[in-house]
This record gives C-alpha cells, sequence and structure tokens, in this order.
C-alpha cells in the first residue's frame, strides 16, 4: 500500500479525487483521526473538512492515481490527529 498526506483545496479538487479514486483497482482509504473513509465515496468525501490535511492509502498497482494526487502532497512536518 501506498500512503500520502494530502491536501484537497477545493470542492472541485474533492470531486476530480473521488472521480480517480473509482478507476483504481482496489481500495482508496482516506483517514482522519478516527475513521476511515472510502476515498471513491462523494458523500463520504464531502463530510472531511478539507481545510486540513488528510491521509490516503491505495493499492502500490495504481500508478495513475499515484501521479495524479501528487499535486495535493504535502511534506509531514506536523502531527495531523
Amino acid at each position: 500500500m501506498n500512503v500520502n498526506l494530502i491536501k484537497l483545496n477545493s470542492v472541485n479538487d474533492v470531486v476530480n479525487f473521488v472521480q480517480e479514486a473509482n478507476k483504481v483497482k482496489g481500495d482508496v482509504i482516506v483517514g482522519k483521526k478516527n475513521c476511515a473513509i472510502d476515498g471513491s465515496s462523494l458523500i463520504g468525501m464531502s463530510a472531511l473538512d478539507i481545510s486540513k490535511p488528510i491521509l490516503v492509502r491505495y493499492p502500490e498497482e495504481a500508478t495513475d492515481f499515484d501521479e495524479f494526487i501528487r499535486q495535493f502532497e504535502i511534506e509531514i512536518t506536523q502531527s495531523i490527529c
């Protein structure tokens, strides 16, 4: 599994993220604190507070998705909890 810390900046970013997550063969799991959300669910993703970073887990084979989310990647310099 690949793990990245990302920051989505707008509702449009969330919609694009969900569209790309739906193309992945395997699970895209988005986590924040003690919850895990299906990254391919627009309703689930809409419930997130996008003003804060989120952790994304996805299969290593998902190279296209990996390239897509790099635009949202941020450095882990502080606790996200």
